[in-house]
């Protein structure tokens, strides 16, 4: 068991994120034990950051509530190096940086990584659920879900047989995803899916993630972790092809991960409820909650599992000894806030582009420093608003211009 010093974690959060894919990541000293973690919004303490979160925001990126000046940062995804350009409203990131004593953070790296990409499954489009399923794997669609340009209609533009790559938070237990981000994926070469191993068969060297079976007969034993176990998480990548005449999908890469905590005084985590005994008692993805001594500002009456909330305390022995427990609402991810030089405006549209988003002012705005015939080509502008519905179109409450 080796414990890792503060500068090293950079080079670990790439490779935990990529492990476990959960959207959810320790920005804690961490004693790693062959693994990662899976913890979400957590603060390094003093001038260092690192944090785990959805994209709410650029000018320059917005994750769990701060903004960070990502102008110098390295930007990459597991495949390799990446830029700005490539992030998106609603993906998952890992930002490590540092936050001053004013409160400014900026950005040194973020890493960025899908936790599904496949084909959509025939049949499992359902707009009444809000709905629908890849490799077998349930995906949640939420009010903040940011979909791709491309899919102009949110679900009314999904196909069966389209292969999208997704990005959120996964629930391991319920082998479902809440999406934050959502495209279509341009020949991807890869199919790639994480859960909970079920119905390991070491013989026949099968799992299932969900109603997905897997076969890992194709994997040597340099591409096989030890470990693999029903009850671990995993991350596969898959073949293209199609399943097998028993109807599993080929294991070209696995990877599992069992993290463990080092003590801090200061954590905060934001993610899914993965095992609830009590409000006193759960879990947070893989981190146990001790919440005896917890203030509960929203009530302990949504503390379920698969509920998503955010922790404060400190972390002693591996337990994360809460100080307070929030419930988050996935609404609250629509709130966006953009800031950058408008481009193509488009007066009889009502829409301009900032940072790579098209921003809708057909309804009611408050204009600061300036009014609606100010935007044009150039201007600099503050955005706050909320993610249309089904869309990658952010509606627009409130412009300010700046100088």
């Amino acid at each position: 068991m080796k414990t890792f010093p503060l500068k090293q974690l950079g080079r670990l959060a790439r490779h935990w994120v990529r492990t476990l894919g959960l959207g959810l990541l320790a920005a804690l000293a961490i004693v790693a034990c062959g693994g990662g973690s899976d913890l979400a919004g957590v603060g390094s303490g003093g001038t260092g950051s690192f944090s785990v979160g959805t994209i709410t925001g650029f000018g320059s990126v917005f994750v769990n509530g701060q903004r960070y000046d990502d102008v110098n940062a390295s930007v990459s995804d597991e495949d390799g190096p990446r830029n700005r350009a490539d992030l998106r409203l609603g993906m998952v990131v890992t930002v490590q940086g540092s936050v001053s004593t004013s409160g400014s953070a900026t950005a040194s790296s973020i890493v960025f990584d899908s936790e599904l990409l496949g084909p959509v499954d025939v049949g499992s489009v359902n707009p009444t659920s809000k709905t629908f399923a890849i490799l077998g794997q349930t995906v949640v669609v939420a009010a903040g879900t940011v979909f791709d340009a491309q899919l102009p209609l949110g679900l009314s533009s999904i196909r069966a047989g389209q292969t999208l790559e997704v990005y959120g938070f996964v629930n391991p237990i319920a082998n479902t995803l809440q999406a934050g981000f959502i495209a279509p994926s341009n020949s991807p070469g890869k199919y790639k899916i994480g859960g909970i191993v079920s119905s390991l068969q070491n013989g026949a060297r099968t799992f299932r993630i969900g109603s997905a079976t897997i076969s890992y007969a194709g994997l040597d034993g340099a591409g096989l972790p030890q470990g693999l176990a029903d009850g671990v998480f995993v991350k596969v990548r898959l073949a293209t092809g199609a399943p097998d005449t028993a109807g599993a999908r080929q294991a070209t890469g696995l990877r599992l991960s069992n993290p463990s905590v080092a003590d801090q005084p200061s954590a905060e985590i934001e993610g899914l409820i993965t095992s609830f005994t009590s409000p006193a008692q759960f879990s947070v993805g893989t981190i146990p909650v001790d919440a005896r001594n917890a203030s509960f500002p929203d009530g302990t009456a949504g503390l379920v599992q698969g509920a998503r909330v955010e922790v404060k305390g400190a972390v002693a022995a591996g337990t994360l000894l809460a100080r307070q427990v929030k419930l988050k609402d996935p609404k609250a991810e629509s709130q966006i806030e953009l800031k950058g030089s408008v481009s193509a405006a488009d007066n009889a549209a009502k829409t301009f582009v900032v940072r790579g988003v098209t921003v809708s002012y057909a309804g009611a705005v408050q204009y600061q420093k300036g009014s609606q015939a100010d935007l044009r080509d150039g201007a600099k502008v503050q955005v706050k608003g909320q993610v249309a519905p089904n869309s990658a179109i952010v509606n627009a409450s409130e412009i300010e211009f700046e100088d």
